[in-house]
This record gives C-alpha cells, structure tokens and sequence, in this order.
C-alpha cells in the first residue's frame, strides 16, 4: 500500500531588505486537508525593517497601502492571531516537519522569490530537495489552454499595455489562479498565513487533480501569454 503523501505549502512576505517578515507553512494532502502548520511574524526582521513598498506603485504596494499591511499585521499581534518568534524557532519547526512527513514535497506560488527570502533571512530549506512552483505547475497544466485564455478573455484579466513594447500579458497571479480553479474570486490579502489558506491551497489540489501534472511544469514567460499572440480575428 503506498504511503500517503504530503505536501507543505509555503508562503512569505518580505521587508523592503528581501528578508522575511511573515511566513506560514501549512502541510496538506492531495484534497487539501490541514495535517499541521506554522504562522508567525519573524522577529529577527519584522518592525526592525519596513515592509516590503514600492514609491512608485498605486496599490496595496504603495506607501499607503504599507500603513494598512502594518496596521492589519498589528491587529493580529494584539489578537493572538500571530505570534512572534525568531529564524530559529523557524528552522526548528521545519526540522521536526520533516522528521514527521519524511517524503514531504514543497511548494509555493513563485517558488523561486520565497525561497530567496528564505535563505537571505537563514530559514534553511535544504533538508526538502522535492519541490516544485506552482506557478509553473498553473501555467503548464492551464494557462496555456483555450479554457484559461477564454476565462482570461471574461473576466479582462489582462496587464496594462506596456510604453516600451506595448505588451499586454494575460495575467496568471495567484488571484487568478485560485478563481479559475474555483470559480469563486476574492483579493488576496498578502499576509502568508491567508494567501495560503484562500489561494495556494486551492490551485495545489486543483493541479493534484490533473493526471501527469508534473511533467507539464513551465516557467512563467510572459512572451507567451501576450494578448496579440493568443486571441487572433480570424
């Protein structure tokens, strides 16, 4: 009989020095359900830096929309509903994870930027060489089918048209993953515990569900998700 197999979903949010803020981990099965989990406000970094911003931006990523990001996470330390502990207390619980889910397979929405902020923050991954993105497990698997582009098509879900290239790129974040999946659409709300829950949790089992998913995995490349390539008049 095989073993049942495990899957730990990661998710992380950065200060504006690309060291980790917030991380949860949520270890799940193949149909989604919680087995154990892990949230909490890296003190090492969080109030000591400013969360990740961008001057330039008119969003969530904004300067204003760092207040709201500081006030929410605020509220959560003062509910209990986060707590605060140090890299090492990290390393530890992910220590113990795996001695309880040995063949334990991780992922995460952009795989490639949690795993950076990991390591320039000394959460250490290394002991979880099975891993995979599922952003490009999503696009290999969806994004470039008729399905997704017609979705796409419906529901406007494109980037604005670039001044350089002119490039209008179907997008393919996790808010649009999670609401082609589900069929249900909601805003991520950029804390790690909360995109994990609402939004990666869902495109995983979603992508479980697709026979030989893993070989179809395919980098994000917005060279072929460009309106003008994938919707033609005939």
């Amino acid at each position: 009989m095989a073993k049942k197999q495990f899957y730990m979903v990661i998710d992380c949010e950065s200060t504006i020095k690309d060291h980790c803020a917030d991380i949860a981990c949520v270890i799940v099965d193949k149909t989604g359900k919680i087995y154990n989990q892990m949230a909490v406000l890296v003190n090492d970094f969080y109030g000591r830096e400013k969360l990740f911003f961008d001057e330039k931006a008119d969003n969530l990523w904004s300067l204003q929309g760092l207040a709201r990001r500081e006030e929410n996470y605020a509220r959560m330390l003062e509910s209990g509903a986060r707590q605060l502990a140090s890299v090492a207390s990290v390393n530890r619980w992910l220590d113990r994870a795996i001695q309880l889910y040995p063949q334990i397979k991780i992922c995460a929405y952009n795989l490639a930027f949690d795993a950076r902020i990991l390591k320039n923050s000394g959460i250490l991954l290394e002991n979880f060489p099975d891993r995979f993105c599922l952003w490009s497990a999503f696009i290999g698997n969806f994004a470039n089918g008729n399905e997704y582009k017609a979705f796409c098509l419906e529901n406007h879900y494109f980037s604005n048209r670039t001044k350089k290239t002119g490039a209008i790129t179907m997008r393919s974040n996790a808010e649009c993953a999670a609401h082609f999946i589900t069929g249900s659409f909601a805003e991520e709300p950029h804390d790690a515990l909360g995109d994990v829950l609402g939004f990666e949790i869902p495109i995983l089992v979603g992508i479980l569900k697709r026979r030989g998913w893993r070989e179809r995995l395919k980098p994000f490349n917005y060279q072929e998700l460009q309106l003008r390539d994938n919707f033609r008049v005939k």
